[in-house]
């Protein structure tokens, strides 16, 4: 995927974020996301690319997938259905309304904690990964 896609990915995911109350305002999704509110709004509006620190970010804070982020394969949030192409250019620019989600509160059992530690290794993995993928785009435009 070309640049302009990756930074459509970013718009599209930061957009159903704000959408879905992940991030309740533009000025919460900067702070995790580690830059200032201005810079996101030019990201946000296509006036910059965004950086694969600010990808990272994404992942990591919002458990976004790497992969959907960089090809546009798989779903937008690891371990929930894929999003078709229809869905995701309707959660662009949708940033305003919706429900909030119930979340419940689980405590995780003995079973469970190998299986966390898996997803924790895996994460690291995939912001390696795209970090990586970031770093040879670099080198193949310039």
């Amino acid at each position: 995927m070309e640049k302009k896609g990756v930074n459509n990915q970013f718009i599209t995911a930061a957009n159903e974020l704000l959408r879905r109350h992940l991030a309740k305002t533009k000025g919460e999704l900067s702070d995790r996301l580690g830059m200032p509110q201005p810079k996101l709004s030019e990201l946000l509006n296509g006036k910059l690319n965004v950086g694969a620190d600010t990808l990272s970010a994404l992942v990591e804070e919002y458990d976004i997938s790497a992969d959907w982020l960089l090809t546009g394969r798989g779903s937008m949030f690891s371990g929930e259905r894929a999003i078709g192409t229809e869905e995701a250019a309707q959660m662009t620019g949708s940033a305003q309304g919706g429900a909030l989600e119930k979340t419940e509160i689980h405590e995780e059992t003995d079973a469970e904690i190998p299986l966390r530690k898996e997803c924790e290794r895996l994460k690291e993995d995939k912001i390696k990964l795209l970090e990586e993928v970031v770093r040879l785009q670099k080198r193949l435009i310039g």
